[in-house]
């Protein structure tokens, strides 16, 4: 918010990638527990692009979180659909996201070989899930003995008793994501080693017979696809580039 008035003041069209434009002001306020700087309440375009085409002609895009992004990703199309009541995320990242400064929490001593659950209730990422999905949602963020990449668990309770084949599922994110050429549908479970260094996002699913409840896994890494990489993704788009220019990495596996 340093910057972003004068730059459009000038003319430049912006891609933040802090958390600064993501929430209505008053929202940012509330969630950071600081002043918004920026004198107007801008409207920028959610950077999340497979789900904001109209991020192409935005001169504000507000880069998402990284934790937002393989959540919203993971369940965007059943909401879509209208199938759900209730999502609980629960995901796991690499000490990359917690950024560069040392703390107790990325100490090696106290990291290795264990998982670390935090802001078990209140991590400020879960304003920008609720902002997007507009259901019911609860997050709860670890970090793990890993460099870079999140899993997100999501666990998707329906609010239809009507039993969905797997097929079924399967077809309605294929139709969601039809031509999301970073979106990757996964038969098995994703896995890190997968996306890392790449912009995909990988997402599986199976469903809990007669418990009205679908468990969806995406894999992203949060340094590409949940941070630079949805830049340079929504840059593209923006200015009327191959969408995935500059961006076609195979993951790092093993």
């Amino acid at each position: 918010m340093d910057y972003v008035p004068q730059l459009m003041a000038n003319g430049a069209r912006v891609i933040d990638l802090s958390a600064d434009y993501r929430l209505k002001k008053a929202e940012y306020e509330r969630i950071y527990k600081r002043e918004h700087k920026d004198s107007e309440e801008r409207e920028a375009v959610y950077g999340l692009t497979e789900l904001h085409p109209e991020v192409a002609d935005a001169d504000l895009v507000a880069n998402p979180g990284c934790y937002p992004t393989g959540a919203i990703l993971a369940v965007a199309p059943l909401v879509k659909e209208g199938l759900v009541n209730q999502v609980v995320f629960d995901a796991k990242s690499g000490i990359s996201g917690a950024g560069a400064e040392p703390s107790e929490t990325s100490h090696f001593p106290n990291l290795a070989e264990n998982i670390i659950p935090y802001q078990i209730t209140e991590h400020r990422h879960v304003a920008e899930m609720r902002m997007e999905l507009k259901v019911k949602v609860s997050f709860t963020p670890h970090v793990i003995p890993s460099i870079r990449g999140i899993l997100t668990t999501t666990h998707v309770f329906l609010n239809t008793e009507e039993t969905k084949t797997h097929a079924e599922i399967e077809g309605i994110y294929k139709r969601f994501y039809a031509g999301n050429r970073f979106i990757r549908l996964r038969e098995g479970i994703p896995s890190l080693s997968a996306v890392r260094g790449t912009n995909f996002c990988d997402i599986g699913f199976g469903i809990e017979a007669g418990n009205e409840r679908i468990v969806a896994i995406s894999a992203i890494d949060n340094l590409v696809k949940g941070g630079s990489g949805q830049a340079i993704q929504n840059m593209n788009v923006m200015f009327s580039l191959e969408e995935g220019e500059g961006l076609w990495i195979p993951g790092l596996v093993p």
